[in-house]
């Protein structure tokens, strides 16, 4: 593969720079964990089924325990993940542009900088609102559970 000035591969020479690798990263990783909650329900949805009712696990109590506390360590990193990612994106939606700051600063009106703020909401444009929204309801159920 060959390399560029930079000595970064070829093949991420045409990536995004900066915050926008970011939420392309953001947005892989949160699409790899989707693929992986996707698959997970599918192989629970084709289990066995006996008279107990749908069976994943058959075994010694000390290998289910096990097992258990390995999916759940799973499930914590694969949530932890998906909200690094909202919230990395989230602060970068909110973060109002030069012309927004401008625009601003001839009205008097101070915005944070730098930091994800609820002020710059009402500031920036309608769409990067939304999206922000969207994101931040779309995260609640994994604070909540």
């Amino acid at each position: 593969m060959k390399r560029t000035r930079t000595g970064t591969m070829a093949r991420f020479s045409s990536w995004p720079r900066g915050w926008r690798r970011g939420i392309l990263l953001s947005c892989l990783c949160s699409s790899a964990v989707l693929v992986l909650n996707l698959a997970a329900t599918a192989v629970a949805a084709v289990s066995t089924t006996d008279s107990d009712g749908r069976v994943l696990f058959k075994g010694n109590c000390e290998m289910a325990n096990n097992l258990n506390r390995g999916i759940h360590i799973v499930i914590n990193v694969l949530g932890t993940l998906v909200l690094a990612s909202s919230n990395y994106a989230m602060q970068c939606l909110s973060a109002p542009t030069r012309a927004e700051v401008d625009a601003c600063h001839k009205l008097r009106i101070w915005l944070h900088i730098g930091v994800m703020g609820v002020r710059n909401l009402w500031r920036i444009h309608w769409s990067r609102r939304l999206l922000w929204f969207l994101l931040g309801v779309s995260s609640l159920p994994f604070h909540l559970l």
